[in-house]
């Protein structure tokens, strides 16, 4: 025990009057609480449909045409058999279910990913939201025009 414990304190320095193991303890329950299903946030396919709906889309196919990801990625969406998704495939349907910069927010955050603000396409792509710019031709083109990545279509 003694030697568990000194080893333990050389990574771990526990608060005043409890010892190592039952700190451990109470700050492991304190963690799962954290991260109990109730604590996260909604999950990015809760997110994205419920914004879908919000947008009153009639068909998922309007939104995945529009958002030029295929329809395999979107079914895996749909079912919860993605295994991560990258952040364009998220940008893309940001343009194609039409959500405003806030909601494009939301919908990053619960992929994991944020706009960043020293990233030439994604300073352009914010500013095409907050503008209501859904027009994938016209995003793309302005892309072009300013040297960035651009989003739809195979050319990078």
């Amino acid at each position: 025990y003694a030697t568990i414990t000194t080893h333990l304190s050389s990574y771990y320095t526990p608060r005043s009057g409890l010892n190592t193991f039952a700190l451990m303890a109470v700050e492991r329950r304190e963690l799962a609480d954290i991260i109990s299903p109730k604590a996260l946030g909604r999950s990015f396919a809760d997110v994205l449909f419920d914004l879908i709906d919000k947008h009153e889309f009639t068909k998922d196919s309007e939104v995945y045409k529009n958002a030029q990801v295929g329809k395999d990625t979107f079914s895996a969406i749909r079912c919860g058999k993605y295994k991560g998704i990258s952040k364009r495939t998220v940008l893309q349907l940001c343009f194609g279910a039409k959500l405003t910069y806030d909601e494009a927010v939301e919908l990053l955050e619960a992929a994991g990913f944020a706009f960043s603000k020293n990233n030439k396409t994604d300073v352009i792509v914010a500013w095409c939201l907050k503008h209501e710019i859904h027009d994938i031709f016209e995003v793309n083109n302005i892309l072009y025009d300013m040297g960035a990545n651009l989003l739809f279509g195979d050319l990078q």
